[in-house]
């Protein structure tokens, strides 16, 4: 085995072990009770710019619309 081969098996094992503690912490987090969609949002002051306001409308509306065929 050649030394590029022993660093690629190498490197190949570290991203292994990296997404299997990503894994075990997310678990960790989740059994916590923090959740990803409340940590990311930011709190704003003031009126909402037009753009997101039309935007949330059209999301709550494709929401709805599959719920209400049913």
């Amino acid at each position: 085995m050649t030394a590029r081969e022993q660093a690629e098996e190498l490197r190949q094992q570290a991203i292994t072990t990296l997404l299997d503690e990503k894994v075990a912490i997310d678990a960790l987090l989740d059994t916590l009770g923090y959740q990803k969609e409340t940590a990311s949002q930011k709190v704003r002051r003031g009126r909402p710019k037009k753009a997101e306001v039309i935007l949330s409308e059209t999301v709550e509306q494709q929401i709805e619309q599959p719920l209400s065929r049913s």
